[in-house]
């Protein structure tokens, strides 16, 4: 009943707004420029995104073109590729399900002239349901508040495999009238309940073609009562102190406000994280699990970590035009020094506890010609960009992390060449884990890795080709046996990608591919993947109705994909499944009237077709064909 009210919701809605086409009255009711938005991660201002661009792409573990989806919405994501740049500090290492998280760098925090509301939600086949909503206003021309929420639940194609999320923020922002002095402050909770059934314990081929599954929910599998659960608190808090001279800056004919000419920041972040990770198995699984070393009716395995972290920097802001689609302009250097504390804190012996403290520094720099001047020099239109970490003391002692990187604008277009590297103890989950079928206490040394990359940028970003070399040395992996191993050797590898969108009138072809290399086995990953989209786009109704109508493929050679440790929420190697026979198809239709954007789509549209279906992770297959509706609603008020 909930769907149906839904659906003729849209329709009634689409049809006022189409009526209302050319009504003054409600024309000024819409406009995206209204609303800007920044983050930690970036803090130049944006417009939030009202196109129909990839709106398609609605899975969190998707809408990169190396990510993919394992099973469920709100399974872990897959990656394609290695996550091997990371800063250095203490990590857990369990992050398959962050893509579903609220992160405290990418909350967004929002000035907007008017209060502002998103409403998205999704539901598909299987009883899945994805609702999220995003209320943001000023108060003021100084403070703005806010609060989201997200909300996931689906029951997936077989047997227990039930995914629940309960995300909560809330976040706000304040600057004085001079603007000397602003505070940032975001508070969330994310709690994740996902079910496991360990995969089909039937042959894979089967599932497909076997008269006895009138429904996928009567495939036995392999665990009926296995759940992760994580629990995520964090409270996070930026304060900035603008140093410098007062001016006074005409606002209109009759009217001045006092301005800080800003000459440097000084910069305070707090944050307070607590997370926990728990496993639960109300069976002893003996065919599945390799052994049990505590308890034999019952398996209950937690890591409980909580964080205090506080950041002191002192920023050197530089004078620069920022323009859209182009990098900052200036002849100034700017940087930043700073200094940061955290302290981790663990329940029981999962761990010991760790203190870090971390120095840095950074560098910018970007030459241009004087306004008027033609003549290029070696050095004209190009950025310099240096920045490196080091840990002082504790565990992580002797970790750092670098990188330098020359960009070089020719005409429209962008040219980057980057050297980077960094040394890291393995994660909490590499060196020790305590559970009920799975105990190690490893003493492993520290993992380096050093890589060049070089890129190149053309037509808006239309084309993109990009190459990266490194060499990875004594990586932590996790063997067949799913227990953490050490490699002592190194690796080397190697990752080309192309970027290509191409359009034929009202046609358009986009195109991402990628081509990898790695000298050893260990690293389980596609030497081929690709990502393609067609689609036609037009505007009807006066233009009042955008649509696009395509298909995304997805496509990768055959690799030995690794399996998935439910207990520890780790990926493992493995050898007796091989993946890539299958092209994975979604079949759209985009559409947007004004502020309501609408997706219909097919996932999987071709199964039968092409074949009956597949799994990424051994034994764990992939959804079948299934309908999706959503609707994104924005809203000024």
């Amino acid at each position: 009943m909930v769907r149906i009210i839904l659906i003729v919701a849209t329709i009634v809605f689409s049809y006022n707004e189409l009526r209302a086409i050319g009504d003054d009255s409600t024309y000024h009711r819409f406009d995206p420029n209204w609303t800007k938005f920044r983050s930690w991660n970036n803090p130049y201002e944006q417009t939030i995104d009202t196109s129909l661009t990839l709106f398609q792409r609605y899975h969190p573990a998707m809408r990169d073109y190396f990510m993919r989806n394992t099973g469920n919405l709100g399974y872990p994501a897959y990656r394609l590729i290695p996550l091997l740049y990371q800063s250095p500090g203490l990590r857990t290492g369990i992050n398959a399900f962050d893509v579903y998280m609220y992160k405290a760098d990418d909350v967004k925090f929002y000035n907007t002239r008017k209060p502002y509301t998103s409403l998205y939600y999704l539901m598909g086949s299987g009883n899945e349901q994805w609702f999220q909503g995003n209320h943001t206003q000023n108060i003021g021309k100084n403070y703005n508040v806010g609060f989201a929420f997200n909300r996931i639940g689906s029951d997936g194609t077989y047997a227990n495999m039930r995914t629940d999320y309960y995300n909560i923020l809330a976040h706000q922002s304040f600057k004085s009238n001079n603007q000397r002095y602003t505070i940032d402050f975001c508070a969330y909770r994310n709690k994740a309940v996902v079910q496991f059934n360990g995969g089909v314990s039937a042959d894979i081929d089967s599932v497909y073609i076997n008269p006895a599954y009138i429904t996928k929910k009567v495939v036995p599998v392999n665990l009926d009562s296995a759940t992760t659960q994580i629990t995520e608190r964090n409270l996070s808090i930026k304060q900035q102190i603008h140093l410098g001279p007062t001016y006074q800056e005409k606002v209109n004919d009759t009217l001045t406000k006092k301005q800080v000419d800003t000459k440097g920041v000084f910069i305070h972040r707090f944050d307070l994280n607590e997370n926990v990770y728990r496993f639960t198995d109300d069976k002893t699984d003996f065919a599945y699990f390799p052994q049990v070393l505590n308890n034999t009716e019952k398996t209950r395995d937690s890591i409980a970590m909580q964080t205090i972290s506080n950041e002191l920097r002192f920023f050197l802001p530089e004078q620069y035009k920022l323009k859209r689609d182009s990098l900052p302009v200036s002849n100034q250097m700017s940087g930043a020094i700073y200094a940061r504390h955290r302290l981790y804190r663990f329940a029981g012996d999962a761990f010991d506890n760790v203190q870090n403290l971390n120095i840095g520094a950074e560098w910018f720099k970007f030459i241009q010609n004087k306004p008027g001047t033609f003549k290029q020099t070696l050095w004209s239109n190009t950025g310099l960009f240096i920045n490196a970490e080091y840990s002082l003391i504790d565990y992580n002692k002797g970790e750092y992390s670098y990188s330098g990187t020359i960009t070089r604008r020719i005409f429209q277009n962008l040219l980057n060449i980057t050297y980077y590297g960094n040394r890291l103890m393995p994660s909490v989950v590499e060196q020790r884990f305590r559970g009920n079928h799975f105990q190690w206490d490893n003493r492993y040394r520290a993992v380096t890795n050093s890589c060049f990359r070089i890129s190149y940028t053309a037509f808006g970003d239309k084309l993109r080709v990009a190459h990266a070399q490194g060499i990875l040395t004594n990586p932590v992996y996790f063997g067949q046996n799913a227990l953490p191993v050490q490699l002592n050797g190194s690796v080397n590898y190697s990752l080309t990608s192309l970027k290509l969108l191409l359009k034929f009138s009202k046609l358009y072809f986009g195109n991402e591919i990628a081509g990898q290399y790695f000298s050893n086995e260990i690293m389980q990953y596609p030497r081929l993947f690709s990502v393609h989209s067609v689609y036609y786009a037009n505007t009807v109704f006066k233009k009042s109705l955008q649509f696009q109508i395509g298909m995304d493929v997805f496509n990768n050679g055959n690799f030995n994909p690794y399996d998935f440790n439910v207990n520890t929420s780790q990926y493992f190697v493995q050898a007796q499944r091989t993946y890539g026979q299958y092209i994975w198809t979604d079949a759209f239709v985009n559409l947007k009237i004004r502020s309501v954007r609408v997706l219909f789509k097919v996932d999987n549209v071709l199964q039968g077709i092409l074949g009956n279906g597949t799994d990424l992770i051994p034994q764990w297959p992939l959804p079948d064909r299934s309908l999706k509706l959503i609707v994104n609603w924005m809203f000024w008020n």
